[in-house]
């Protein structure tokens, strides 16, 4: 009796571990950015609270005309680049998504982000994040 019982609890620990796993990975990228802050934040555009929030590349049609509007502050040659790069390469965002991408010198490569808090990452480990355009 004593071992079914041992057996049931840790199996319940291992699935609650598991969904909590699975949790904290969905998070996504949302450096430092509290849930009560994105609560109090919502619908501003460009707040540190809304970054990353759902524009990822299966993101529907409903953000192309907020994408083409965002490319088109860009110069032609910039946004023919955004274009080809498509998604920024440390959020796996579209590019657009949040306003207009910016475009980052890394080792003599130009690389377009989504938002300035992708910056710092990709600056300190810029071959992990070239890498991911290569593919």
């Amino acid at each position: 009796m004593m071992a079914i019982i041992k057996s049931l609890a840790s199996n319940t620990v291992f699935a609650f571990l598991v969904c909590c796993a699975i949790l904290l990975g969905s998070l996504g990228c949302n450096d430092s950015v509290s849930s009560q802050a994105t609560t109090e934040n919502e619908g501003q555009e460009n707040s540190p609270s809304s970054q990353h929030q759902g524009d990822s590349i299966t993101s529907d049609s409903g953000n192309m005309a907020k994408i083409d509007e965002a490319l088109a502050n860009l110069s032609e040659d910039d946004r023919q680049e955004a274009m080809k790069q498509h998604i920024c390469p440390v959020s796996e965002q579209l590019l657009g998504t949040m306003g207009a991408p910016q475009k980052i010198d890394v080792q003599g490569t130009s690389v377009w982000i989504c938002c300035d808090s992708c910056k710092e990452k990709l600056l300190s480990e810029p071959d992990k994040y070239t890498a991911k355009l290569n593919k």
